[in-house]
């Protein structure tokens, strides 16, 4: 009968309050003649989750006996030297005394069953272990399950993990989709398991053109694969200068490079109708398309193709440039300049009221912001909501059909629209409201849209 009083405790609770304790008289020394410290590990397993009071503790028992009663025990502490006893056939608890009942688990035909018990107030802040006991349904011999530990305490972000136990703070811990043990808003990779990226340029294989294509070619040493590299032979990334897309008349409607110190033009890619461009400060470059899609898309800025981007169904934008996370864009609804979110898509209401629609918008690294129309500067107070007439610019012809504007290593550029055949590119003098010609004839006119990656 003495060797029955562990059985007896360990059946007879009911709940988790119950904290009975195992009687230290049942206990048996490692080196009692029945103890089998060589025994290897129970195939059933135990898993448990949760731990934030005012949420629940959640148990997963695995590999058990069919359609039986598996009682789980707790401790505040796990050992490697716990309490063994004969009812156990010698086997020891990987618990520090003392060891208390907490639930029962039931299980179906394949061994396995799922509980879960409030996590109460009354269950101390800090660790607690639990190990899982196997009766065999009522049999004379029993398997002990893993030992397992969570954190119990508060839990501010309200994913039902403890503080101390949270391993993404702030986020949801249950979410990870590719199940590598790592929530999917702290893990590097979130659909990789392996978090593998070859090149170690910060994205990972599964997203990574320059290792799905025929291995990592870097032809400038920056790091940026050739495939992603907006100057492949350039480690400054200053080649290309500037990009500009043909606006809406039509006649050589494509993608164009500019070469500022070449002083030649490429096209890059035909078909796009972008009305405004603009790069991002982490150096994505946005497209404004109308048209019929009417959309803030992600441009590739080696070819001009385009992808879904964070935005739809806007009205038309003139003019885009990017401040602090911002999108400012000037649209032809009310003709007003507004701002977006752009992961959020949120837009602001209009403001800053101008007096017509064809204007083109540039904001420079010190955060000053100026528009132009026809071939008037302005500078925009855009916290305030107003704006100041900086007054007429000289030395610039052919400012009719659309115009675009950008600011480049610090210096203020203005492509024309053009009411001949060709747009020209100026750059523009603010303190002295002179432009000058550099030269650079675009191939047709009505450019709308201008963005460099170097403001």
């Amino acid at each position: 009968m003495r060797y029955l009083l562990p059985l007896i405790l360990l059946g007879c609770s009911t709940g988790a309050d119950d904290n009975f304790e195992f009687d230290v008289d049942d206990w048996q020394p490692r080196d009692s003649a029945d103890a089998r410290p060589d025994a290897p590990p129970a195939p059933m397993t135990l898993e448990v989750t949760g731990g934030a009071w005012g949420a629940y503790t959640n148990f997963r028992i695995n590999d058990a006996s069919e359609e039986s009663v598996v009682r789980v025990a707790r401790s505040p502490f796990r050992s490697p030297d716990g309490p063994c006893y004969p009812m156990l056939g010698g086997q020891c608890f990987e618990l520090a005394a003392p060891i208390y009942y907490m639930t029962s688990i039931y299980t179906d035909r394949d061994g396995s069953g799922v509980t879960r018990v409030p996590t109460a107030a009354w269950f101390p802040e800090g660790g607690v272990c639990f190990q899982a006991v196997d009766y065999n349904d009522g049999g004379d011999s029993a398997e002990l399950s893993n030992s397992a530990c969570i954190f119990v305490g508060p839990d501010d972000d309200g994913d039902g993990v403890a503080n101390a136990g949270d391993i993404c703070p702030g986020f949801d811990d249950n979410l990870d989709i590719d199940g590598d043990g790592q929530p999917n808003d702290c893990d590097p990779c979130p659909t990789d398991p392996e978090d593998a990226d070859t090149d170690r340029d910060g994205i990972c294989n599964v997203d990574d053109d320059c290792v799905r294509a025929e291995g990592f070619i870097d032809t400038d040493g920056d790091r940026t694969c050739d495939a992603d590299d907006l100057c492949p032979e350039d480690p400054t990334d200053s080649c290309a200068g500037l990009v500009a897309a043909e606006g809406r008349n039509g006649a050589g409607n494509g993608f164009y490079q500019i070469d500022l110190e070449a002083g030649t033009v490429t096209l890059l890619g035909s078909g796009s109708s972008y009305t405004a461009l603009a790069y991002s400060e982490t150096g994505e470059l946005y497209g404004y398309e109308a048209g019929g899609r009417e959309n803030l898309l992600f441009v590739n800025p080696l070819t001009g193709e385009n992808e879904e981007g964070p935005v739809t169904g806007y009205a038309h934008w003139s003019g885009m440039t990017v401040l602090d996370g911002l999108v400012y864009h000037w649209s032809e609804r009310g003709d007003n300049l507004h701002t977006m979110d752009a992961d959020s898509g949120e837009e602001s209401d209009g403001f800053l009221y101008g007096s017509s629609y064809n204007h083109c918008i540039a904001a420079d690294t010190d955060g000053n912001m100026y528009r132009i129309a026809g071939s008037s500067l302005y500078a925009l107070d855009y916290e305030g909501g107003f704006e100041t007439s900086l007054g007429g610019i000289s030395g610039i012809t052919d400012t009719g059909g659309g115009s675009s504007c950008t600011f480049h290593d610090g210096q203020l550029l203005f492509l024309t629209g053009g009411r001949g055949i060709y747009s020209k590119l100026y750059t523009i003098d603010i303190p002295s409201l002179t432009a000058t010609d550099t030269g650079i004839e675009m191939p047709s006119n009505n450019f709308d849209a201008l963005a460099s990656p170097t403001p």
